[in-house]
């Protein structure tokens, strides 16, 4: 799969079940994105996993960011459903969990990061998407 273009708009579902995490990512990935050269659209957030699982099989969004740990569905399946669903939806996988027993045992990107502040994360996840070519810069 071929990056978004410059300029181009990209669809994003939200799913995390911290309502102050999903309106963080939403708002900082609305302002960040320009510096980016891009506009991401948040189309849909859900609160746990089966309401995910729906909104990308609504939506069929371009980038899915979601919270490994979710009630109702774990962000395995999660995952397992999303491919099934909408195989071209790109998947970022971020978690809270800083035990190096409870990893998230995941086939898909999964951030590391150190950092403090939701500004800092959300822009490590911007460069490390434009890294990845997951979306490209001019």
């Amino acid at each position: 799969m071929q990056p978004p273009s410059p300029n181009s708009t990209i669809s994003v579902v939200i799913a995390d079940d911290h309502e102050i995490i999903r309106d963080a990512v939403r708002g900082l990935l609305e302002q960040a994105g320009e510096h980016f050269g891009h506009r991401f659209e948040v189309v849909a957030s859900a609160a746990d996993g089966l309401s995910a699982i729906a909104q990308v099989k609504a939506h069929r969004p371009e980038l899915l960011f979601l919270d490994i740990s979710m009630p109702m569905a774990s962000g395995v399946e999660i995952i397992h459903d999303v491919r099934r669903w909408s195989p071209d939806t790109r998947i970022l996988v971020f978690t809270g969990i800083t035990s190096p027993y409870e990893e998230p045992q995941s086939p898909e990107l999964v951030v590391e990061t150190d950092l403090q502040s939701t500004e800092e994360i959300v822009a490590q996840i911007l460069e490390d998407l434009v890294r990845r070519g997951i979306v490209a810069v001019e």
